[in-house]
């Protein structure tokens, strides 16, 4: 028998332990070991060359009161220089009748923002008033109002925009949230 070593990153309170176990040598790989997948994953994280940074940035924006002219944004969030690799939006926003938003997240990097696909939560919405929507924040997004297979790409900055021809007073309780679990370096610029 040999015994083989690794390192366990705990995230809960950041610690390191080293743990000894009795497995012969053909098999003590991730790939076989199921119950350590998960440890061998986060340490190749923090072991690669990889630029992939695991954060939890969490912003909850309240917008009551807020008025947005016609055809216009607030612009509310700007991860530059880094890029979104992972993350969800949920936000609680002016509806139509039919459950359809009247504002437009806009995602992707400044100045090529795009309205983000945005999903109904149906039992928390109101049709007519308020309605609840999410989005994960990933390049491979799907753009709204667009054939299958648009993507969003690059996502430093996060928008809500008016897109109707009159200005819009946002009632209580509209909000932005905002979750950010993974960034990366190398955003750059785009020439403006």
């Amino acid at each position: 028998m040999f015994f083989f070593s690794f390192t366990i990153y705990l995230f809960n309170n950041y610690s390191v332990s080293n743990l000894c176990i009795n497995i012969p040598p053909p098999i003590y790989t991730c790939r076989v070991i199921p119950i350590l997948k998960r440890f061998c994953r986060i340490k190749s994280i923090f072991q690669s060359d990889s630029t992939i940074h695991v954060v939890r940035d969490s912003e909850t924006i309240l917008l009551a009161g807020q008025v947005i002219p016609s055809n216009d944004y607030i612009h509310v969030y700007d991860a530059s220089p880094y890029k979104i690799v992972n993350g969800h939006i949920a936000t609680k926003i002016p509806c139509d009748q039919s459950f359809q938003p009247l504002l437009n997240i806009l995602v992707g990097q400044a100045p090529k923002i795009q309205s983000i696909q945005l999903h109904l939560i149906e039992e928390l919405s109101t049709p007519g008033k308020l309605c609840i929507y999410h989005a994960d924040l990933e390049p491979s997004s799907r753009v709204a109002h667009t054939s299958p297979g648009v993507e969003i790409g690059t996502i430093t900055d996060i928008a809500i925009q008016n897109p109707t021809a009159e200005s819009i007073e946002l009632p209580p309780t509209t909000t932005l949230d905002i979750g950010v679990n993974e960034i990366e370096s190398g955003a750059g610029e785009i020439e403006h």
